[in-house]
């Protein structure tokens, strides 16, 4: 199949960024860990750049900010006229630089240097004249930029961001609280209701629950899956403990067994110590259990002690994401 010149310019600028991210990988070394270092024990942080680059330090700046830190981007032109006075001794400069020869950065370190700042570069280019005058430099390589004349800031922005993000992501890890951080940081959008709304907001109860009993047959459990549709039925007893669970997965792997799917006990088939969930639980945790296993689960029983009291499904937790509003 002819493939039509758009198409491969495209898949050649994928192969460009994936060997720009192997080279990146090659630089996390003993000055990633000293940047982030750097950056955990400082009293303030200022991000900057120029152009696009400027961007990528408007996201670094905000995304620490919503980790607790006190962040903040500072334009370097603006630095120059009043801005500077966010500076404070021993704050932590991190300058953003494709070529590392930014004029603007460039004087901005040198007005900074009178106030003890740390510098953290992050730039394509090494050596450069602002990695040279950074305490900590980090290269974020590329190949080229993904156009033909090499000039359109696509690749070198990306290998930023991934640095900038890796920078991030060794901070959070190193909070103990970060979760609750960002709880209280995020009460709105995706991240906050993840964070904030539970299980029991947003699972299905009452009769909406597909429950079997244990002397149920296959037949009668199977039914129950394909009337309430949720992709699972839950066993239970008398006393509505929950005992086990039939799956639609399940079902499908019965059939390629050869079971007789029109006779047997439903206990002879079922799930009898199934993943559990506690509506207790956020969006968040649920969301991991879904994903820890070897085998990702799409619902999962809400259990109280051992008492079943509905059920969620990974859909309505993307729905609850993307709505905001209880999905029952």
């Amino acid at each position: 199949m002819k493939t039509s010149p758009l198409l491969e310019d495209v898949a050649e600028a994928i192969r460009l960024q994936r060997r720009a991210l192997d080279m990146l990988e090659s630089q996390i070394d003993e000055r990633f860990e000293r940047a982030v270092d750097v950056l955990s024990n400082a009293p303030s942080i200022i991000a900057s750049g120029v152009g696009k680059s400027g961007f990528v330090a408007q996201k670094f700046a905000a995304s620490l900010m919503s980790l607790g830190f006190p962040a903040r981007f500072m334009h370097s032109t603006d630095a120059l006229h009043g801005d500077i006075g966010l500076v404070r001794p021993l704050s932590v400069l991190v300058l953003f630089s494709k070529s590392g020869q930014t004029t603007e950065l460039l004087n901005l370190i040198e007005i900074v240097r009178r106030e003890g700042v740390v510098i953290v570069s992050i730039t394509s280019m090494q050596p450069s004249p602002i990695s040279e005058r950074a305490d900590v430099a980090l290269a974020a390589p590329i190949v080229r930029e993904y156009d033909r004349a090499n000039l359109l800031p696509t690749a070198s922005t990306t290998s930023a961001l991934v640095m900038a993000d890796l920078l991030l992501m060794s901070l959070a890890h190193r909070m103990p609280d970060s979760v609750d951080v960002l709880t209280r940081t995020h009460p709105n959008g995706t991240i906050g209701s993840l964070l904030t709304r539970t299980v029991a907001q947003c699972m299905h109860s009452g009769s909406s629950v597909p429950v079997v009993s244990v002397d149920e047959s296959i037949e009668g459990a199977i039914h129950a899956l394909d009337s309430h549709a949720l992709g699972i039925a839950c066993v239970v007893d008398e006393g509505n403990i929950l005992r086990g669970i039939l799956t639609d997965g399940d079902v499908r792997r019965l059939v390629e067994r050869g079971v007789d799917l029109a006779s047997g006990p439903i206990t002879s088939v079922m799930t009898t110590q199934p993943t559990v969930i506690a509506p207790s639980a956020t969006l968040h945790e649920a969301l991991l259990v879904m994903e820890s296993g070897q085998r990702q689960i799409g619902v999962l029983p809400v259990v109280d002690g051992q008492t079943l009291v509905g059920v969620i499904r990974l859909h309505d937790v993307v729905r609850a994401q993307i709505a905001g509003t209880d999905v029952r």
